[in-house]
This record gives structure tokens, sequence and C-alpha cells, in this order.
């Protein structure tokens, strides 16, 4: 209740009560007492983070003037999202992972994407090289929610990093979790990061190919919404070497799909 009314106060233009506190309210829910507390509930923790969603919307600048406090705030809900989710809230249809995810797919659109886009990539870094299969999903799942609101500043490093060191390596991993994280993250790239993306047709095409024939059904999935996605703004002549390969297994898909029905 008190987070609920801390939210009201700001939407309703009350927040000069509260304005001056608004910094050591968000740091104090970014702490081991609120959102990193075990005990508390995802119900909880989703109004608390609608709360400081709301602040990013309705006064950024107690954000974005304080840079210490941008940064717990993204580490904290690139944590919640590398978190693997409950079993509880994955049946209840929301997950905090996907909480924290909007938050940060909205701290990409409404905050300066310069200074969002430095410290938020220097987490999924961090998650992507950890070596825990939750916090490669996680990654996968921020940069794709962000691609939108960071599609300048990610086109820089799209190259050498997110194509060639992170997502072309993922098709191989152990996980299906991992492959259908990363080739998720594709489908938004295709949408959101025109044309450049389509450079890179040559690292991503023929493994996304591939991945219909993945033993796990949901990569399978993925992977057709991806490369629909993807072929959709390319050159005809640039797809037209692949349809060769890409029509059978097509085929297979839709085969083995009525197989299973």
């Amino acid at each position: 209740l008190c987070y609920e009314a801390f939210i009201d106060l700001v939407q309703y233009n009350n927040k000069a009560l509260i304005s001056e506190f608004l910094g050591q309210i968000i740091l104090f829910s970014c702490s081991e007492k609120v959102l990193l507390n075990e005990d508390f509930s995802a119900n909880f923790k989703e109004c608390v983070i609608d709360f400081i969603c709301t602040i990013s919307e309705c006064e950024r600048a107690v954000i974005t003037k304080q840079p210490d406090l941008l940064k717990k705030v993204i580490e904290v809900a690139c944590f919640l999202v590398s978190k693997k989710a409950t079993q509880e809230e994955i049946d209840e249809g929301e997950t905090l992972n996907d909480v924290a995810i909007w938050l940060l797919e909205t701290f990409a659109n409404t905050l300066p994407a310069k200074k969002f886009f430095k410290l938020i990539y220097e987490n999924i870094q961090a998650l992507l090289s950890s070596g825990q299969d939750s916090h490669i999903v996680g990654a996968f799942a921020i940069l794709g929610s962000i691609s939108e609101g960071t599609a300048e500043q990610m086109k820089k490093v799209l190259e050498e990093d997110i194509v060639k060191k992170y997502l072309v390596n993922a098709f191989n991993h152990s996980s299906a979790e991992v492959r259908g994280a990363a080739i998720k993250c594709i489908s938004y790239l295709a949408e959101y990061l025109q044309p450049d993306i389509l450079d890179f047709h040559v690292f991503l095409l023929p493994p996304l190919v591939k991945s219909f024939q993945d033993p796990n059904k949901n990569v399978v999935e993925k992977a057709l919404f991806a490369i629909d996605i993807f072929c959709e703004n390319l050159e005809k002549e640039t797809l037209q070497p692949y349809l060769q390969t890409l029509i059978p297994q097509l085929g297979m898909v839709l085969i083995n799909g009525a197989s299973t029905m």
C-alpha cells in the first residue's frame, strides 16, 4: 500500500510532497531490504518496480541526474531478470523476470539512450560471460527488449560483439533455453535494427535454418518466427541462395508438426 501511495503521488502531480526523498526511496527499494529480499513476494516486488518505472516516466531527472542511482537500479533489474523464475510465477502467467524486463524496456524508451546503454550493456556483457544458463537467457531477453529504444547505440556493437561473439555461439549451446533466448533476441533485432542487421545474414540465416532440426519444439517455433521477420526485408538476390536449403527444411517442419498433432 505504501508503494501504491507513492505511485499515486507521482502520477497525480503531488510529487512535491516526496520529491526530495524519491532518490532515497529508490535506493532503499533496490537494497537487500526490498527488491533483493528473498522473503518478499513477487507481487510486492512488482509493485516496487512499478513505482520505479513511474518515476522514470514522470520524474526521470530523479534518476538521470544521479548516475550512481541509475547504475544501481540497472544492476538490480538485471539481477532480477537473470534469476530463474519459480514454477508458481510461471503458472500465474507473469514472472518477476518479465516485470524487470519491462522496467529496463521503459528505461530504454524514456531515458537518454547514450547514458542508459553504456550502463546496461556492461551488465549484459557480464551476464553473457558468466557461464550460467539463467544469466545468459536473461541477457538475451534484455538485449531484445531494449533494442527499439537503444537501436542506434546497439548498431555500433552489433557486428563484433552481439552477432559474432554472442549470438553465433549461442546456437551451439547445450541448453535449449539459451538457444531459444538467442533466437528470440534475433527476432527483436531483425525488427528494430534495420537495415544494419541484414548485413549479417551469412552469420545468422544458416544457423537459424539449422535450428529447424532442433530437438526442442520451442526452439523450432522461435526459429520459424525469427526467419519470417529476418527474411521479410531481405533483397530477393540476397535471399535466393538460401532457398534451396530453407524450403526443404520448412517442409520437414510442416511434416513433423503434422505428425505430432
